[in-house]
């Protein structure tokens, strides 16, 4: 058969496909200190360090953003908390987020020496910092006023965040930016051994012995990623999703786990898939998501390091609409694996050729709903998969890379 009288015929997909790389996830990040103040003792974490000592006046009570919540109580005294300095708060970015309602005029959320400041003044709020110049020193990025702090008994999220791999400082209220500083890639927080940490060293809540602050969580931010994620797409064929990845590298990657949602909301787990633990060459990863009634899904992709770090990678949205006819083949160009999603056919009804018209034997899995051939002793060029049944003929190219 002349390979210019090919019939490509593929019936035309029902599928939307979006895939978001959010640029305020912040990625190999470890909780290192949170405070829920649900009950127990101010001082007390819920995850990680806790607190060395508090003003005697503060307390936890009821009416904080999540239930109960700190209140720096009565006498009107500031909070006052102090995290004992520690080489585990020596990282190279960090994330600083809590809850926090205004009843004064000042409020001093999260201090460490004069590395970072993060603050309300005069009702504005505004962040300092120190970052490494990259040449022994450092340079001092001040926001000056980003925001004006509503005085309406109403609680907001306030977050800070520094990311050294791109050097961007940046602030969130309500998980909106407010403020971006772009800074030079690669550069570090500047604040080893800066002191203990101080969250609501001017903060009484005005003497209204009420909550002012809530879900307080300090974030580690490292300056590697453990892996580098070039894509993560979902194709949707009949009732099956097949979801895969690539990365170009790994560093200490555990291993993998895709989550799936119908909201965007609640997660529930699908499955957890051994990591490459460190890499320097491409990977392709493939997990089917088999006999999905037809509705749309968001797909989360999540990695673990060897230590426990997790971090999101990336989201994918894909709408399940199908026909008794598709057929998809995936990933188009491939290296290590083919994915052929098609129901009822067995492998003597598939076979490969080359541009030449001359037939190429490869291993070939089969599955359920799906077929996986392996592509790895295939030469660089463009290749056709012949799928034969009940006497339909469909010659389908793909690319190996």
């Amino acid at each position: 058969m002349n390979r210019n009288s090919y019939c490509m015929i593929l019936r035309t997909l029902s599928i939307f496909i979006l895939c978001i790389f959010s640029s305020s996830t912040i990625c190999n990040s470890q909780i290192l200190s949170s405070f829920s103040w649900s009950s127990g003792s101010v001082t007390t974490a819920t995850t990680g360090i806790s607190a060395i000592s508090s003003s005697s006046s503060a307390t936890i009570s009821s009416g904080g953003s999540n239930g109960n919540g700190l209140n720096p109580g009565l006498p009107k005294t500031n909070a006052n908390i102090t995290i004992a300095s520690s080489t585990t708060f020596d990282i190279d970015g960090i994330d600083v987020q809590f809850d926090f309602q205004r009843d004064e005029v000042t409020a001093n959320f999260f201090e460490r020496g004069n590395s970072l400041v993060f603050v309300m003044t005069s009702g504005n709020l505004n962040v300092s910092y120190r970052v490494s110049d990259g040449a022994g020193s450092y340079s001092t990025i001040s926001s000056g006023t980003i925001y004006s702090v509503p005085n309406d008994d109403v609680f907001r999220t306030y977050r800070f965040v520094y990311t050294p791999l791109t050097g961007k400082g940046e602030v969130f209220v309500n998980g909106t930016s407010m403020w971006v500083n772009n800074g030079t890639a690669n550069r570090n927080m500047y604040w080893t051994g800066a002191g203990n940490i101080k969250i609501g060293s001017l903060m009484n809540g005005g003497g209204a012995n009420k909550p002012c602050l809530d879900e307080f969580t300090i974030t580690k931010v490292a300056n590697t990623l453990p892996i580098e994620l070039t894509s993560f797409k979902a194709n949707s064929i009949k009732n099956n999703v097949s979801l895969n990845w690539i990365t170009t590298s790994e560093k200490n990657n555990d291993f993998f786990t895709i989550e799936k949602s119908k909201n965007g909301n609640d997660w529930s787990e699908l499955i957890k898939i051994q990591g490459a633990g460190n890499s320097n060459n491409q990977k392709e990863y493939t997990y089917i998501d088999a006999n999905v009634p037809s509705n749309h899904y968001y797909y989360r992709l999540s990695q673990t390091d060897f230590d426990g770090t997790v971090s999101i990678k990336a989201i994918c949205y894909a709408v399940v609409n199908y026909t008794a006819d598709d057929i998809v083949i995936y990933p188009n160009p491939t290296t290590d694996n083919l994915q052929v999603l098609i129901e009822n056919i067995s492998n003597n009804e598939i076979s490969i050729f080359d541009i030449n018209n001359k037939t190429i034997n490869l291993p070939i899995d089969n599955y359920s709903s799906y077929f996986k051939i392996f592509t790895q002793s295939l030469k660089t060029g463009i290749y056709f998969l012949r799928i034969e049944n009940n006497g339909f003929i469909k010659f389908i190219p793909f690319k190996k890379t």
